[in-house]
């Protein structure tokens, strides 16, 4: 089918069931973070999401294999049910292996965490009560990335979601549940959510049994050693630098401003990138299609589904400008929303780029160039970091979110250049308007008063027509005959 014509039910399919795998954690997450910083206290809350951050990050051990999987499987031939089996074991167990090492790397490290944030007392004692369940955790994150990029290069987006969100619910409610049993620690609250991942393991592990199908006993294949590793050593150099680029903010606030502000920035930072369900989702979606695609076909996916990204992603981005201070208010509180909501309303402008890119991004990927984006990441490093360390030492967290918005815009260029779309930017020239003069609004007037509710009005009405036309024309055709 050309890409031209109306949408392929199957990725519209697989983006509304990716969607629904992230919101329902998603809506947990909202409804949990309060509890969890009353429960376990701000400092604590921040020792806790940096050291997810450091498992995160040391997630690169997988060396690209979950990605790599997914392109080599949406490659294959139906037939090549023996070759997909042998792919499948030869980089679960490459990626297993370099979980553990890097798990032992990571506690090794460990003790450096405390002394890095300046940790004393009762806090530093439990930080190095928990480093032991690295040795587990890290293995679990390797060897889940692969078991959902198989998934995904099957097409099985059900079993891959069901999966994930089981063991995200487990990930978020099992620590929680203990917080509020009178058990604030942090050595009960990794292992509780470890228990999540490793439900997930289980879940998706047998998913794979079925859907790849396996059969028989684990065989390598020597052969897809160097191509899984050839395309797998450009993801993680991205993986590598990607978390870098992404979390690294945090880290240099911690050691700048204190272990709360990273809570203040944190909170913020992961409530709006929730906004990128879509874009994420239909990254997953069109992975396959875009891999067996031709190029021509590849290059119009690009340019339609910029346009779609474009549409939605500004209505949803000025909405939540918009609403992010009252939001915030009723979310967390007098207390925190004044140090949050000025955070966040900066962060959704950085979001608004980094959706349209994840197009470009995707389209380099399953063309065989993963290079060129973990290339732009490395040239990134230097630049970001000393921007970083300047304006968070000049404005503290709100600096952080101005250089981070200032890298994801070079970052999105530098996508839609390699990828030969920078005409699909033009589309773009608009929407970036209308957020522009929507964030000086929520600057400029309360959120409750008559003035800003008139213009906010207007905006939204001016925003929605402006998506509407957005839109590719038969796309608005189809709408009107569904």
């Amino acid at each position: 089918m050309s890409p031209s014509s109306p949408r392929p039910a199957g990725i519209g399919h697989a983006t509304l069931i990716n969607a629904l795998g992230t919101v329902i954690p998603g809506l947990v997450m909202v409804a949990t973070v309060p509890l969890y910083i009353r429960s376990i206290g701000e400092a604590r809350y921040g020792v806790l999401a940096l050291l997810w951050l450091l498992l995160g990050y040391f997630g690169i051990f997988d060396l690209g294999f979950g990605r790599a999987l997914t392109n080599r499987f949406a490659a294959l031939p139906p037939g090549a049910r023996i070759l997909r089996q042998r792919t499948f074991w030869t980089g679960l167990g490459l990626s297993l292996g370099a979980g553990c090492l890097g798990g032992g790397i990571l506690y090794a490290l460990g003790t450096h965490f405390s002394d890095t944030f300046s940790l004393v007392g009762p806090l530093r004692e439990e930080c190095l009560a928990t480093l032991p369940w690295v040795l587990v955790a890290l293995p679990l994150v390797t060897v889940l990335s692969v078991l959902s990029g198989a998934l995904m290069g099957r097409q099985a987006f059900v079993a891959m979601n069901a999966g994930q969100a089981i063991g995200n619910l487990l990930f978020q409610l099992c620590p929680l549940i203990l917080a509020l049993s009178h058990h604030p620690t942090l050595p009960a609250l990794v292992p509780a959510a470890l228990l999540g991942r490793a439900v997930s393991v289980i879940v998706l592990g047998l998913a794979c049994q079925r859907l790849i199908p396996l059969t028989g006993r684990p065989h390598f294949a020597a052969q897809e050693i160097k191509p899984l590793l050839h395309y797998g050593g450009w993801v993680t150099v991205t993986a590598l630098a990607g978390p870098l680029l992404t979390v690294f903010d945090r880290f240099v606030i911690g050691a700048l401003s204190g272990i709360t502000a990273v809570t203040a920035y944190t909170v913020p930072f992961n409530l709006v990138n929730y906004l990128m369900i879509f874009p994420v989702s239909l990254q997953k979606a069109l992975t396959p299609t875009l891999t067996a695609a031709s190029e021509p076909e590849a290059r119009q996916y690009v340019l339609n589904y910029t346009r779609l990204l474009t549409a939605l992603m500004t209505i949803t981005i000025l909405l939540a400008l918009l609403g992010m201070r009252p939001f915030l208010d009723l979310w967390l509180g007098p207390r925190l929303a004044p140090t949050t909501g000025p955070i966040g309303t900066i962060l959704l402008l950085g979001i608004w780029a980094n959706a349209l890119a994840f197009i470009p991004f995707t389209h380099l990927q399953c063309r065989n160039r993963p290079d060129l984006p973990a290339r732009f990441h490395l040239l990134e490093l230097l630049p970001y970091g000393l921007t970083l360390w300047g304006l968070i030492s000049a404005f503290g967290a709100e600096g952080a979110a101005w250089a981070w918005n200032l890298r994801i815009g070079v970052d999105a260029l530098l996508l839609f250049w390699a990828a030969g779309s920078l005409d699909a930017l033009r589309h773009s020239l608009g929407p970036a308007f209308l957020l522009t003069l929507a964030f000086v609004l929520t600057q400029l007037l309360p959120y409750a008063s008559f003035l800003y509710l008139a213009l906010a009005s207007l905006l939204v009405l001016s925003t929605l027509w402006n998506s509407w036309v957005l839109l590719p024309p038969h796309w608005r055709k189809r709408f009107f005959h569904r």
